[in-house]
């Protein structure tokens, strides 16, 4: 999967906002808290073995 820079930028900040968190640090803390960091993982296909 290929995301250009930017669009990446626009997911983060959008996800920044909607959580009401101010920096990257509190957004992964956001995420590992809410338990959906596993979920993120495998639709990205990280930690997944080789099929």
């Amino acid at each position: 999967m290929h995301l250009a820079p930017k669009t990446v930028a626009n997911y983060r900040m959008s996800l920044k906002s909607k959580l009401g968190v101010q920096s990257r640090v509190d957004l992964m803390r956001a995420v590992v808290e809410s338990g959906h960091l596993a979920d993120m993982l495998k639709t990205a296909g990280i930690g997944q073995p080789d099929q």
